[in-house]
């Protein structure tokens, strides 16, 4: 059974409006967080046990760079709205359709 480990971004993550609201709000000192390293923790479990891990963090930060657009729902929602469902998707799909072709190759579909 093909399996992979899908990463689902927080919205700090993503935008950066977020964070600073974050870091205002919580009192925070941005200098003593990685928002990343939460990713490679996850893609390195993944790579010692041979699991794929989807992880379109990145594409998702150049997509809202770009566009302005939000991504997650109103008020500190912590849900997508129908943009970062697209985004996500869109960021994920390279991965997810190599991690198909690989089982779909050990199987000798292809």
């Amino acid at each position: 059974v093909p399996c992979a480990v899908l990463v689902f971004p927080q919205r700090f993550q993503i935008d950066p409006g977020d964070w600073r609201l974050a870091v205002d709000h919580y009192a925070l000192r941005p200098e003593a967080f990685d928002l990343r390293a939460p990713n490679r923790r996850v893609a390195a479990f993944c790579a010692g046990r041979t699991l794929a891990c989807v992880d379109p963090t990145e594409s998702m930060q150049a997509w809202r760079e770009r566009s302005g657009e939000a991504l997650y729902l109103p008020r500190g929602d912590m849900h997508w709205n129908a943009a970062g469902h697209r985004v996500w998707l869109e960021g994920a799909k390279p991965a997810l359709a190599e991690v198909i072709a690989r089982a779909r190759a050990r199987r000798g579909l292809e």
